[in-house]
């Protein structure tokens, strides 16, 4: 048997104050149905959506592979801040509607935000991974 995934709708705030958007998300599942405390999260590139190339077998082999719930999200913009909403809104999805306590985040980059990030955060005051804990060694 193969990982299932499921559709989402992911939440997140939008740019103005009070506005929220709704974007396309999946959660893969591991094939023997159980249940994880840790899942994680994997993002993709500037260019992609959460279907991109390799998202959906990576999603696959990490669920079956790691026994813990894979969740995605299709981040419709290149704007640092909007992916970042995206990314945070995902985490509170996976914590409030499916009960994960511990996030491994993952994805492909080739580095030209993380001089961003960190502008960004020092900037607007917040970390919007804030609510990650590490995986218990």
């Amino acid at each position: 048997t193969m990982a299932k995934t499921e559709e989402i709708d992911v939440i997140c705030a939008g740019s103005k104050p009070g506005e929220t958007l709704t974007l396309a998300g999946a959660v893969t599942r591991p094939s023997d149905g159980r249940k994880c405390r840790t899942c994680v999260i994997l993002l993709h590139g500037e260019e992609g959506d959460l279907h991109s190339t390799h998202m959906d077998s990576t999603a696959d082999s990490l669920a079956d592979t790691l026994k813990t719930p894979v969740f995605r999200v299709t981040m419709s913009s290149s704007d640092l801040n909007h992916r970042l909403r995206a990314a945070h809104g995902l985490m509170h999805l996976a914590l409030v509607d499916f009960g994960v306590q511990h996030f491994v985040l993952g994805g492909q980059s080739n580095d030209a935000r993380e001089p961003d990030y960190k502008r960004g955060v020092h900037r607007a005051g917040w970390n919007p991974f804030s609510q990650i804990q590490q995986v218990p060694r």
